[in-house]
């Protein structure tokens, strides 16, 4: 894999998967807790490395991941996801969906901070779950109940995820090869309370950024001035 970068820009938050040659990645193998990543050697490669081809970028404000909910607590060794019922948010979102595309599950939220009324305000005191993440490939869809399997080949989930942290469940391209023309961009959805905020691709050979992956200003929003 080769990455060919010629102009960068902004604060990007990116969540992005790029596949070596002899270092395969397996999703359901592909997990991180928010203070300790996994070691990359211990990855393998998702069965649908790939299987969206290659693509060229070249116009501005390209969304290329679709954002979900989960609707119900996931534990460490669980091999489905029950996602929102609400429309929009659960198993339609993402849709088209099939075996072998590839999902992030992360946690956006749950830390605990201090309200102390000392310099001490804001400051983390348990990070709870925040910030988790892995990388997962479906098994089968159950558009129905709002469920997906995922492969189970590794275990299962690695981590747990707690909806009250606001997991967002995000399918992520796989491609062969990706270009980002000059006058192309590749954005985040800006994220709501619910989705957003994250940019997360697999790319299998060479990925050639002449544009930008651009998540300026998507992330957690701003407080209210009283």
């Amino acid at each position: 894999m080769r990455i060919n970068t010629h102009l960068t820009k902004k604060n990007i938050f990116l969540a992005c998967l790029l596949s070596l040659p002899g270092l395969p990645l397996l999703a359901a193998c592909s997990g991180a807790d928010a203070q300790s990543p996994q070691p990359a050697a211990t990855r393998r490669q998702a069965a649908g490395v790939g299987k969206d081809g290659a693509l060229t970028v070249s116009a501005a404000d390209t969304r290329l991941n679709r954002y979900a909910v989960l609707g119900a607590d996931a534990n460490a060794g669980n091999t489905s996801l029950k996602l929102s019922g609400t429309p929009g948010l659960g198993v339609d979102a993402l849709q088209p969906l099939e075996p072998g595309d590839l999902l992030l599950i992360i946690q956006m939220q749950g830390a605990a901070l201090s309200a102390v009324n000392s310099a001490s305000f804001g400051e983390v005191t348990d990070l709870g779950s925040a910030g988790l993440y892995e990388f997962i490939d479906v098994a089968s869809v159950d558009a129905a109940n709002s469920r997906v399997t995922v492969n189970s080949g590794c275990g299962g989930l690695k981590n747990s995820y707690q909806t009250s942290g606001h997991v967002q469940v995000i399918r992520v391209p796989q491609y062969t090869e990706l270009t980002v023309s000059a006058a192309g961009s590749v954005v985040a959805k800006p994220w709501n309370g619910q989705t957003g905020g994250v940019i997360a691709v697999q790319v299998a050979l060479t990925a050639t950024l002449d544009g930008l992956l651009d998540a300026s200003a998507t992330g957690f929003r701003g407080g209210e001035r009283n």
